[in-house]
């Protein structure tokens, strides 16, 4: 009470001021007290004990969210479930969406509003188990969901777990956008890459068809003909007039058999006889054999015997493949030694070109321009349904494994 006096306003004296006076400001001050305590307390609560409710008046009857209309304008669902995995709140966005309204998704159990939305399939109960399994859990999927009209989507949902101050699980807000279209787009970029794919099988088969009828012509008839010049060249040693000749007659046998060296030579790099007739491992043997004389290089080949049935078109891949990496070998690698390898394991044919040569960077390989072999390679394996391993570093040279799956038949 003394101290209420010694701030009374100036010019009033002790006898202006009553107790009436008195009581009346105390109750004033006590009132707007306890209104300043109260909104505190909303305050504290709102912030501290739940994400979506507030205390609108001492009494602690609930109120919306302050940002309920911030969270009704996102171009996304929101859902907050309780600890107890009960809906607590649902937006305006996910209610349209279900064709409800969000009233009507307040209170109903996780599992109920999972089985609604979720898209009908063999993994419908699956998806509900897993997210129930983990409710807490911070993540995020991709799920198949129903829209109100029966039309499908695809939404992107993350979820993470809200606490209170304390670190106790208030429980779990769920943000869902909607990604159909870009997953639409994904799917029609694989199905170019694929047609793209299939068009670089049936460009190789094609290029394969010819080279064969190329490499047919070049030996029925160039060589054919050539052996044939020859044997006619060669009678002439026997004529009694072409003893004057005979030196030049020599130069000539000499000239044909380079020329049908180099036509069987040419006719067996187009399309090697050995891979149609008795398949890709003597193939492969034969190639390494030609890189290793034609370029005075230490190559080695090696086959573990077993059978390795290939289609056609697997056959053709992994031969234009090894011949590419040789070329590479030979062009680039500085090596002193290589080898090429052929096997079989686990249902798979694997190929292995090494070499002890310089190393280079696989990844800056496959993205630079100088590189549309291995490239190529990468997207015809990867075609058929196989692989390409690169192993590379300036110390071990370079290994790439080849890997395919037996009986493997184009699509």
């Amino acid at each position: 009470m003394r101290a209420f006096v010694e701030r009374r306003p100036r010019g009033l004296g002790p006898s202006d001021v009553t107790n009436e006076d008195m009581i009346a400001e105390m109750e004033r001050l006590q009132a707007r007290a306890e209104r300043s305590e109260a909104e505190l307390a909303r305050v504290r609560h709102a912030q501290e004990h739940t994400p979506w409710y507030a205390h609108g008046d001492p009494d602690g009857e609930p109120d919306s969210c302050p940002y309920h209309y911030l969270i009704d304008k996102l171009d996304a669902s929101v859902l907050f479930v309780d600890a107890d995995l009960i809906v607590h709140h649902a937006n305006r966005y996910l209610a349209d969406f279900m064709g409800t309204d969000p009233s009507e998704l307040e209170g109903l159990p996780a599992r109920e509003l999972l089985a609604r939305v979720l898209a009908p399939g063999p993994e419908h109960d699956a998806i509900i188990e897993q997210f129930l399994a983990a409710p807490f859990a911070q993540r995020t999927d991709e799920i198949d969901v129903l829209r109100a009209d029966g039309r499908e989507a695809c939404f992107s949902v993350t979820r993470r777990p809200v606490l209170d101050s304390d670190g106790e699980v208030l429980g779990v807000i769920a943000i869902g956008t909607d990604v159909s279209r870009r997953r639409e787009t994904e799917r029609r970029l694989a199905r170019y890459q694929q047609s793209l794919r299939s068009l670089g099988s049936e460009v190789a088969l094609s290029e394969e068809r010819q080279r064969r009828a190329i490499a047919t012509r070049i030996h029925d008839d160039i060589s054919q003909n050539l052996a044939y010049a020859k044997l006619r060249v060669g009678s002439l040693t026997t004529c009694p007039d072409g003893e004057s000749c005979r030196d030049n007659i020599s130069e000539i046998n000499d000239l044909l058999d380079a020329a049908i060296a180099g036509s069987r030579a040419l006719a067996f790099e187009l399309s090697p006889p050995l891979l149609h007739e008795l398949g890709l491992t003597e193939a492969i043997g034969w190639l390494t054999e030609q890189f290793g004389e034609r370029h005075d290089l230490n190559l080695e080949f090696t086959d573990d015997g077993r059978d390795k049935p290939l289609a056609e078109d697997v056959s053709v891949t992994l031969f234009r493949a090894v011949n590419e990496l040789l070329t590479n070998v030979v062009r680039h690698a500085h090596a002193h030694h290589a080898t090429v390898s052929v096997s079989r394991a686990d249902g798979h044919v694997l190929v292995r070109v090494s070499d002890d040569g310089q190393g280079f960077s696989p990844a800056n390989a496959l993205e630079g321009h100088s590189s549309y072999g291995l490239f190529n390679i990468s997207e015809r394996l990867d075609y058929v349904g196989g692989a390409m391993l690169i192993e590379s570093n300036e110390l071990t040279g370079t290994r790439v494994t080849l890997t395919v799956p037996v009986e493997t038949a184009r699509p």
